[in-house]
Parts: C-alpha cells; structure tokens; sequence
C-alpha cells in the first residue's frame, strides 16, 4: 500500500458549530444553500473586470443556485423555484449572514464575517485554536491531556488528539468488512479447506 496520501484539489472551508444552533430553525433549504454558499465564497481577493470579488463574496444567479439545489428523487429531477430561492436569500440576509447586491453579471452575495469564519485561530479550546478564547463546555469536560491519561491509564485505545484521516479510516473499515465476510463465508461450510 503507497504511504502517500490524497490531496483534495478543491481546498475546504470551516463550518462552525454555531451555525447548527443559529439555523436550526430555518428551513431546510436556508441551511443547504449557506452551505453551498460558504464552498462558492472566494477564500481571496481576485481582480475582476471592472471590479474586485473579494474574500467571501461571489457572483452568481437565481438560475445557477435552483440549478445547485436540484434533488433527484428516482428519475425525477425536484429544483426549487426562483422565488423559492429569493424567499430563502432573503431569509437568510434577515439573519445577517449575507449581504446581497445586484450588478450586471447577476447577483453579488457577501458572506458576512467570512474572515472570523475562516480563521482557526478564532475557534477557541481546540488544537490550534485561540488558547486564549472561552470554552463554553470549559467546566464539563476535562480538557484533553487529561483524558489522554486516563486513556493510557485504563488501556481504553487511543488518546484524543490522534485523529486518523478519512482514508486511513475507510481503508480500516474495509479492512474490517472483509474480515467479517470471509468469517461469515467460512463459517457456513460454504468453502472447504
């Protein structure tokens, strides 16, 4: 097995977990479309003609965002309607997340707070966070290098902080399956050894 390890050529953006308590009220098209928002946003500045999309904005139109928030149900294709989706941008301009404007190449959305959204060091009591910054679970949980202690102490696996990728995940969780089915193959007397 190569030791290298995929890249993702699209880049990411961090989605804070306040979002799920800020929208949890919201409709579920409000929460896909500022999703699908954030992953559309520039992550910088990039000159345009006549003018500069800047770091958390993007152009686009009502017809490409229907297009994007199309669903398949078997063969049937479900998109939402244009006004639809001006009901949901405004919603969600009423929320302050976004700011909208119209120009000559469609409708220029601004994502609001995009810098505090997409800077790490603005999410505190985590590993490369703001040490600094209040932890709202501070006094339930203990903080990690304890818990990395009472893991080592019981024997109960891992500590905390040592994260596997999503591939070395997938590939343990195949290696797992297959484990399981060539028992059950086994097992049934369906191969004679």
């Amino acid at each position: 097995m190569s030791t290298d390890k995929p890249t993702i050529p699209s880049g990411y953006v961090l989605y804070a977990r306040a979002f799920i308590d800020l929208l949890a009220d919201a409709p579920l098209l409000d929460r896909v479309l500022w999703t699908w928002l954030l992953c559309k946003a520039n992550h910088k500045d990039r000159p345009g003609h006549p003018n500069t999309i800047r770091r958390g904005q993007l152009v686009t139109t009502i017809q490409q965002i229907c297009h994007a928030m199309q669903t398949r149900s078997g063969n049937r294709i479900i998109r939402p309607g244009t006004k639809q989706i001006r009901v949901a941008i405004e919603r969600l301009a009423g929320r302050s997340l976004i700011g909208t404007h119209r120009t000559t190449r469609g409708l220029l959305i601004t994502i609001r707070e995009y810098e505090i959204y997409q800077n790490p060091a603005n999410y505190g009591g985590y590993p490369g966070g703001n040490p600094k910054a209040p932890r709202k679970d501070a006094k339930e949980a203990p903080d990690i290098q304890e818990r990395n202690n009472k893991n080592d102490k019981k024997g109960n696996g891992p500590p905390v902080d040592s994260f596997k990728s999503f591939y070395e995940m997938d590939c343990d969780r195949a290696g797992d399956c297959f484990e399981q089915a060539r028992e059950e193959f086994l097992s049934d007397g369906n191969v004679k050894s």
